[in-house]
């Protein structure tokens, strides 16, 4: 299988979001969509993906930016964390594994298979703009450099 990368169209993926609502990468065709795939809803604290994208929500919602978390987790729980975190974020759950696999992020430490914390950024034409591998707390926000008017894909 070929390795997704800046440039590529962006695999479609379907989801149940917080709410209970079918959640679809084509419904976002038209604005920027920054898609993070984290590993679980950490109810102690949010990671970097949740955080930096939740202080940054009203600049990037301005500016049209659609967010998306992909998680394994139910939306129960998606609902559970965006409350006590105050996270305004879309969140759907991917218990089969199967977004995770078409966006290959899937990774195995210590015979265990995990979700890599990995930002997509999505051009409004649907193609891949951007891959954020090592996001931080801290940085990740500035590391979400998109910007409509340049990456024409």
């Amino acid at each position: 299988m070929k390795k997704i990368k800046r440039g590529d169209r962006a695999p479609n993926f379907a989801g149940i979001d917080q709410y209970g609502n079918l959640v679809t990468l084509e419904q976002f065709e038209g604005n920027v969509a920054i898609v993070f795939f984290y590993p679980n809803d950490c109810f102690s604290g949010c990671t970097a993906g949740e955080c930096a994208l939740r202080d940054n929500f009203k600049t990037w919602g301005e500016k049209g930016y659609k967010i998306i978390g992909v998680c394994r987790n139910n939306f129960g729980l998606h609902k559970e964390y965006i409350h006590k975190h105050s996270i305004p974020i879309t969140l759907i759950e991917d218990r089969n594994d199967q977004i995770v696999v078409k966006y290959e992020i899937w990774g195995s430490t210590e015979g265990s298979n995990l979700v890599h914390h990995t930002t997509f950024v999505i051009s409004e034409y649907g193609y891949i703009g951007q891959i954020i591998t090592n996001a931080n707390k801290y940085e990740h926000a500035n590391q979400i450099e998109y910007r409509l008017s340049e990456n024409k894909y």
